[in-house]
C-alpha cells in the first residue's frame, strides 16, 4: 500500500469517524512508525483526550512518545496509566525502555522484569531483559535467559529481530547482522518498529544500511 496510500486510508476513516480514539492512535502508530513524529504526537494527544483511561489507547500514546524522542513525556503517560491498571505488561515494556534511554538503568530493569513476569515469558520482553542484563555486566542472568529463548526457539516461533538484539549486545555483529537477514526474509513483524527505534537499530549502523538497500528504512522526520 505504501506510505502515501496508508495516510489516505487514515484520513478516509477519519473522515468517517473523526471522534474514535482507536483510529487516532493507530494512526499515530502508523506516523511515527514512518518517522512523521510531529504528525504522530498530535494524533496521540487526540486519541487520549478522546478515550483517558483506555488500556491501548493510553500505553500506546507513550509508546508513541517514546519514538517520537519525547521520553519525559513518554514516562509521565506510562506511569501514569500504571496507576490505573499496574498489571499491563506492554506498559511495564515501554516504560522500561524510556528508562533506559534516558540512563535510569535500575528501573528499566524493574520494570522489564515485570514485562516477562506479567507476559508469561514473552519472547520480546525477554529479549530485552536479556540485553540489559548483559549491559550491566550481570552475564550469567543474561546467558540463562538467552538459552531459554533458543530453547525455546527449538519448538516454538521467535521473532528473529529477538536474536538480533541479543547478538548487538554481545557484540556479535556478524550474526546479529544474519538475524536481522533474517527477520527481513521471514516478515518478522517487530521489524517494522525496529527500524523507527534509533536504539534498536541506529541511524547510520551498517544494519540501518541493509534495510535501506533492502529498501525498508524511512528518513528521519524530527519532532
Amino acid at each position: 500500500m505504501g506510505l502515501e496510500g496508508g495516510r489516505k486510508k487514515f484520513s478516509m476513516c477519519l473522515e468517517l469517524n473523526p471522534d474514535s480514539p482507536m483510529i487516532h492512535i493507530e494512526y499515530a502508530i502508523f506516523l511515527v512508525l514512518t518517522r512523521r513524529n510531529k504528525e504522530a504526537v498530535k494524533e496521540a494527544e487526540i486519541a487520549q483526550k478522546l478515550d483517558p483511561f483506555g488500556v491501548f489507547v493510553n500505553t500506546y500514546a507513550g509508546v508513541v512518545y517514546e519514538y517520537a524522542g519525547l521520553i519525559d513525556k513518554a514516562i509521565k503517560e506510562l506511569r501514569t496509566y500504571l496507576s490505573i491498571n499496574k498489571d499491563f505488561f506492554i506498559t511495564h515494556f515501554h516504560l522500561g525502555r524510556a528508562y533506559a534511554a534516558i540512563g535510569m538503568i535500575k528501573e528499566a530493569v524493574s520494570e522489564y522484569e515485570l514485562a516477562v513476569d506479567l507476559s508469561g515469558g514473552a519472547s520480546y520482553a525477554i529479549a530485552n531483559l536479556t540485553c540489559i542484563y548483559y549491559f550491566i555486566g550481570k552475564k550469567d542472568h543474561a546467558e540463562t535467559l538467552f538459552e531459554r529463548l533458543k530453547k525455546r526457539s527449538e519448538t516454538d516461533y521467535v521473532p528473529a529481530t529477538s536474536f538480533y538484539q541479543i547478538h548487538r549486545f554481545r557484540g556479535e555483529e556478524a550474526l546479529a547482522l544474519n538475524w536481522l537477514r533474517k527477520a527481513w526474509e521471514e516478515h518478522d513483524s517487530f521489524l517494522v518498529w525496529f527500524t523507527a527505534h534509533p536504539f534498536l537499530i541506529p541511524e547510520g549502523s551498517k544494519y540501518m544500511l541493509f534495510l535501506k538497500e533492502m529498501g525498508m528504512a524511512f528518513s528521519v522526520s524530527s519532532v
